[in-house]
């Protein structure tokens, strides 16, 4: 199952994801930088994130849950 899929299934989201990425601002270094994510994408996003957050104490995994995140943030910024 993909994040795309996710969203979609478990948090009601029917487009996550912007068909073509958006600038939305430049880093201090001058590169642009780029929106992924459709604005329910980003708020179903952040509710699956919060939901592994409040999981991991309970399910005493909170270092497993960092890393997942950080891999999930990964995948919603890689250019496609």
């Amino acid at each position: 199952m993909t994040l795309e899929e996710i969203l979609q299934q478990f948090f009601g989201c029917k487009k996550p994801f912007l068909k073509t990425k958006r600038v939305v601002g430049h880093c201090p270094g001058g590169e642009p930088d780029y929106e992924y994510m459709t604005e329910s994408g980003a708020r179903a996003y952040e509710n699956l994130v919060n939901l592994l957050y409040a999981l991991g104490p309970l399910l005493e995994m909170s270092d497993e849950v960092h890393r997942m995140v950080s891999t999930l943030d990964e995948i919603t910024t890689i250019d496609g």
